[in-house]
């Protein structure tokens, strides 16, 4: 995938999509100028589709490359310490998991924590554990929920070793604790990590 691990980012943002989390991270790339503009279709679905939830801070949608980035804060979608997903984000999965169901590419779900050790959890050992867990958690709300097919789907946990912010504040940690959720424009494509 061109432009992915060191590409300079392009910020792209109009004021509609400002109002709504929306950034375009694209980089320039003829090869993929359909399969972009298809995503950029997805996005303006998941635009529409999740207003709400944008407005009020609890997700970003991003677009990097020929890549859709939707990222869920984790203390609005899970219980501290804990993999099991909370009501609203369930309802929220089902509305994204529609509008992944009409598009082709390939779906990763990665799961991502602050540095801070997990505690009063008697299931996870470590944020490893955690991570994995709750990526595997919205992955399973997509299958079992909105049909998304399971072939299409890549799970992964990184703890911490993917931080969007320093871990030395509070404010930092929280942006850290996060599932990004995915989409390629390629159905067939390898996804690398998202960093």
């Amino acid at each position: 995938m061109s432009g992915w691990y060191g590409c300079r980012d392009q910020h792209v943002r109009s004021s509609r999509q400002r109002q709504k989390g929306i950034r375009d991270r694209r980089t320039p790339n003829d090869d993929g100028a359909e399969k972009f503009l298809e995503l950029k279709r997805d996005i303006t679905k998941i635009q529409n589709a999740l207003f709400e939830d944008s407005s009020n801070g609890r997700l970003d949608v991003i677009l990097r490359d020929d890549l859709l980035i939707v990222r869920l804060d984790s203390q609005d979608s899970f219980d501290s310490g804990q993999a099991e997903l909370k009501p609203t984000t369930k309802i929220f999965l089902d509305k994204l998991g529609k509008i992944l169901n009409t598009s082709s590419g390939r779906v990763r779900v990665e799961g991502h924590t602050d540095n801070m050790p997990v505690m009063f959890s008697e299931r996870f050992v470590s944020n490893w554990d955690l991570s994995a867990a709750r990526a595997a958690s919205v992955a399973a709300a997509l299958i079992t929920r909105s049909g998304v097919l399971q072939s299409r789907l890549v799970v992964a946990g990184f703890s911490d070793s993917k931080p969007l912010e320093s871990n030395a504040t509070k404010e930092g940690r929280a942006k850290n604790r996060r599932i990004e959720i995915i989409v390629s424009a390629a159905a067939s494509e390898d996804l690398k990590p998202n960093g």
